[in-house]
């Protein structure tokens, strides 16, 4: 008895963070360690602290800029796409609007020729039998 074995590759991808925020976290959490066991005194240390927070708060900052300048870039190319789509409706139903209008017309005009052919036949009749009706009479 043959077994198939299943020898095809699995992809996994994984969204969330970037592990930005998770390096920064454990830079910040690991200099005030280092700065807290250095031998300092206490003034010292916090204004190593003090120094460190305002660097890691310019970083943030920077970071949040440029994650609001990605944000922004993203949400006009999304928006634009969606307005030529938008716009590629519009022609789309604009001519099958056209369309149906021209098909519609000409259907019409067709019906309309051949009503008016039938009237003609029928009167053609009618004035046969009048005629006939005439000459009997006479």
């Amino acid at each position: 008895m043959a077994t198939q074995t299943d020898d095809r590759d699995v992809v996994v991808i994984r969204e969330g963070d970037s592990g930005v925020r998770w390096f920064l976290l454990g830079a910040l959490l690991g200099a005030g360690a280092a700065l807290l066991m250095a031998p300092a005194s206490g003034e010292e240390t916090r204004r190593r602290l003090s120094r460190q927070a305002r660097r890691v708060r310019a970083r943030t900052e920077d970071l949040m800029d440029e994650f609001g300048d990605r944000v922004r870039h993203g949400a006009t190319r999304v928006r634009d796409e969606v307005e030529e789509r938008v716009d590629d409706l519009r022609t789309g139903i604009g001519e099958f609007g056209d369309a149906v209008r021209g098909a519609g017309s000409s259907a019409r005009e067709e019906l309309e020729r051949r009503l008016a052919d039938a009237r003609s036949r029928r009167r053609g009749r009618v004035d046969t039998v009048e005629e006939d009706d005439e000459e009997s009479l006479a």
